[in-house]
C-alpha cells in the first residue's frame, strides 16, 4: 500500500476516533478518493480497527 503507513491508520483509529473502514479511509486518510487506493488500503484499515478493539 502506498500513501499511508499502518501507524497512520492506527493513529486515525486511536486518536481521531475512526469508527469503521469507511470512516478511516474516507474521512481520516482520504484514501477512498481513488478506487484503486481504497482497494489496496481496505485490508490494512480492517487490521488497524481490529487491533484497537
Amino acid at each position: 500500500m502506498r500513501g499511508i503507513t499502518p501507524a497512520e491508520l492506527r493513529f486515525g483509529v486511536r486518536h481521531e476516533g475512526a469508527l469503521d473502514v469507511a470512516d478511516l479511509l474516507e474521512r481520516r486518510s482520504r484514501l477512498a478518493l481513488v478506487d484503486a487506493e481504497r482497494e489496496r488500503a481496505e485490508d490494512a484499515a480492517k487490521e488497524a480497527l481490529a487491533r484497537d478493539e
